[in-house]
């Protein structure tokens, strides 16, 4: 009897293990206001970190930008600091990775 308890709980945990909720490869969205564009010249131009504050929290999150669409709109100046965005990212190897990164009113 013992035994099968035993066995009936260490089954129960590892379901409970294998279940739990993993947010690598989840998407986020997020409405707010840029604080910051930076560009880190080891980046080589291929990526740009945007630090946006959203706007029901006022907490700040950093975006990573690499696709190229965005990053062309962010080097031509039609996305600038104080636009309000609408993002769209994943948390990849710990880092927000941004997947659509839009201004609300156009763009």
């Amino acid at each position: 009897m013992k035994s099968a308890a035993i066995y009936l709980l260490l089954t129960l945990l590892l379901c409970m293990t294998l279940n739990t909720p993993s947010f690598a490869g989840m998407e986020f969205k997020l409405f707010g206001v840029i604080q910051k564009i930076e560009t880190p010249p080891s980046a080589g131009g291929f990526s740009t970190t945007v630090t946006i504050r959203e706007t029901r929290s006022d907490k700040l999150f950093t975006i990573t930008v690499t696709d190229t669409l965005t990053l062309d709109k962010l080097r031509d100046r039609r996305i600038v600091e104080g636009d309000d965005i609408r993002c769209s990212y994943e948390l990849v190897n710990g880092k927000n990775i941004s997947r659509v990164l839009k201004k609300t009113v156009g763009c």
